[in-house]
Formats: structure tokens, sequence, C-alpha cells
């Protein structure tokens, strides 16, 4: 067994392939372990996380990094806070560099060559969490090896407080015994096509490719 030091919220474990597991606790702290005994053989904790939640998580690069989307201090990913994105050594967990986002982050980081660029990218979807009439996210694409912002684009605000769907028809699935919203997060997780469109799911409805 090995216990955390915070807790994880969607365990979504990643597999290097060299018999270490790799993943990222709510607070943004990452962990590898040895996959078959549980030796832990690194762990980066986020040092400005005072009380912070995501439901991000971590994802792996091609380049032998490890890449997070979090949120820091005492942010929660609610609308008008920051989100992070840091990129880590998969050897030893040390930082690559960190970049502090627009809108909290509350997805996975997706890692891949975007149009227009000929190096590695990383894509980040930030956007906060439902809760308040005017929600705010974006699309970012940084370089993989430096952190250096590529492109961003900025969405139209969504007007919540809800996801698109989860307040029509919301009293007739209560009715009927049935959970009665979803209570997405703002954004899918980001996913990067062969020829580079980067691809995206927001909780206004829409699929955008950008």
């Amino acid at each position: 067994d090995f216990e955390v030091a915070t807790p994880v919220w969607n365990f979504a474990p990643l597999f290097p392939g060299d018999d270490t597991v790799v993943f990222m606790d709510f607070g943004g702290g990452v962990y590898r372990l040895g996959l078959h005994n549980g030796t832990l053989l690194w762990h980066v904790p986020d040092a400005e996380c005072h009380g912070c939640f995501s439901d991000g998580g971590a994802s792996l690069g091609p380049n032998e990094a490890v890449y997070t989307c979090s949120n820091t201090g005492a942010g929660g990913g609610n609308e008008g806070e920051q989100g992070v994105v840091r990129g880590f050594k998969l050897h030893d967990g040390a930082l690559l560099w960190e970049q502090v986002l627009p809108q909290p982050c509350n997805s996975y980081p997706a890692i891949g060559h975007v149009q227009g660029y000929s190096g590695l990218a990383v894509v980040v979807l930030p956007g906060s969490f439902m809760g308040k009439l005017n929600l705010h996210g974006s699309v970012m694409a940084l370089d993989a090896e430096s952190g250096e912002l590529l492109w961003l684009y900025q969405n139209e605000p969504w007007h919540g407080p809800m996801a698109k769907g989860d307040t029509e028809g919301a009293l007739e699935r209560l009715a009927a015994g049935m959970q009665p919203i979803c209570l997405p997060a703002h954004w899918s997780a980001a996913t990067i096509s062969a020829d580079g469109v980067v691809f995206g799911a927001r909780s206004d409805g829409r699929l955008y490719a950008v």
C-alpha cells in the first residue's frame, strides 16, 4: 500500500512502460511509484497549494516528460481564479517549467503537434467550474520544452450558471428518480488530431476545433 500526501480525485494512472506508474493528486502533486511494489521513486508537491483543488491531471509526453494541469494557492477551480500547467522530467521529477493560466485548470493536458508549429506542443483547456453567470474558458498551446505560449484562443463567456442540458429536463429527471444534473467540468480533456487540429468539448454544448 502507498499513502498519498493529498487525496486523488479522478485517478488516471500513467504507465511509461518501465514498470513504474505516474499520477497526480487533486492538489497538483505528482508521484512516480514502482508498479509492482509501490516504492516511491519521487514525489513533487505543489508548494503553493494551500487547500487547492482540481479534477485535472497528468499526461505523459513522448519526450520523457510529464505534464500536469491543476489549480494552486487556495484555488478550487472557480470563476476568477487561475490555474497552472507544469512540465516535469520523468526520470527524477525535476521541474522543467510552469505557466500560470488565465483561468482555472480542471482537465488534462494533451501533447502532440499542432498546426503551424514544428515542435512538440502541450495543449490545455483552462476554464472554471459551473456556478456563476459568466464563465470564462480558453484553448492554449505551449511549447513542450520551454512552456512558451504558442497561441491562445479565448472563448466567449458561457452564461451559465449550469452546463448546457443540465437545467433542461432537470425537474423531469428528478421526478423520475434519476440524477437531475451532470455538473461537468468546464471542458473535456483536449484531443489533438493527426493533422494538428485541437478538439475540445465545452459545457456550452459545443465541440470546438482550433
